[in-house]
């Protein structure tokens, strides 16, 4: 049930931040969407927007403050914020681990 919340939740933030996007830049929201290296959309801001519009989302739904970035793992070419499928996964970690602690 967390997976698809928060697959949910990235596809609603996705959506909005293609709203700041040029067509040809904007982001899929299939589990198989790579957002960073040659085969992704995002550059260094764009991720940075997508972030801070998916750390403000995990408060309205959650109801706590999580950052999900960490400065050693934000730009590794197969670091969680590769894919999709592997910014939810590490969310779901994220939310578990602070859902646990709380």
């Amino acid at each position: 049930m967390l997976q698809e919340k928060v697959r949910s939740l990235l596809r609603r933030v996705i959506k909005e931040v293609n709203q700041q996007l040029p067509q040809e830049k904007q982001l899929g929201t299939s589990s198989d969407t790579i957002f960073l290296g040659e085969s992704g959309n995002l550059d260094s801001l764009g991720l940075v927007s997508l972030v801070v519009a998916i750390e403000m989302e995990i408060d309205e739904e959650f109801g706590f403050m999580l950052t999900i970035s960490e400065d050693e793992i934000i730009f590794q070419k197969t670091g969680p914020f590769y894919s999709f499928e592997t910014l939810a996964r590490y969310i779901c970690s994220i939310v578990e681990k602070e859902s646990s602690n709380g």
